[in-house]
């Protein structure tokens, strides 16, 4: 749980204190998700063949969650260069771009899920999904905070 702490630090930390509403962080994908898989691995006790096993799946999961990561973030992006002037058209558009992103991020963890229930105990793939829930909602919470509001 020390390594869950750090890890919302480092996402903390990334973040400036005050976001302008015109402006979003550059965000070090690389090692956020490095950040995020050494916390796993603390978090998640595995036997020495549930490892073998969970780890590559878990990087191919992880390579598709990136790709997502990078769209959720990119919407972000619009929407705070966009909120000033923002009509109903595009407010439309952006929720069907934002809905099509939740089904696609959903879809990916269904599939992890029913790979991880094969192989690992429901408990443990459980405890791994709320645990990124958890990385993931202290991340996007912090960027929320921010978001101007639509005029």
């Amino acid at each position: 749980m020390k390594k869950f702490g750090s890890l919302l630090i480092i996402l903390i930390l990334l973040l400036p204190a005050t976001l302008p509403a015109e402006t979003f962080p550059e965000i070090d994908v690389e090692n956020l998700f490095a950040q995020k898989k050494a916390a796993i691995q603390d978090y998640i006790p595995l036997t020495e063949k549930q490892n073998a096993v969970f780890w590559p799946l878990y990087d191919k999961y992880e390579k598709k969650e990136i790709s997502i990561f990078i769209r959720r973030v990119s919407h972000i992006r619009e929407y705070m260069q966009e909120h000033k002037n923002l009509s109903d058209e595009k407010a439309e558009s952006m929720m069907n771009d934002f809905l099509q992103i939740e089904a696609d991020a959903l879809k990916l963890k269904r599939g992890l899920v029913k790979k991880f229930s094969e192989i690992l105990p429901s408990k443990t793939v459980f405890r791994f999904f709320v645990f990124e829930e958890l990385l993931e909602a202290g991340f996007f919470s912090q960027i929320a905070q921010e978001l101007p509001e639509i005029e």
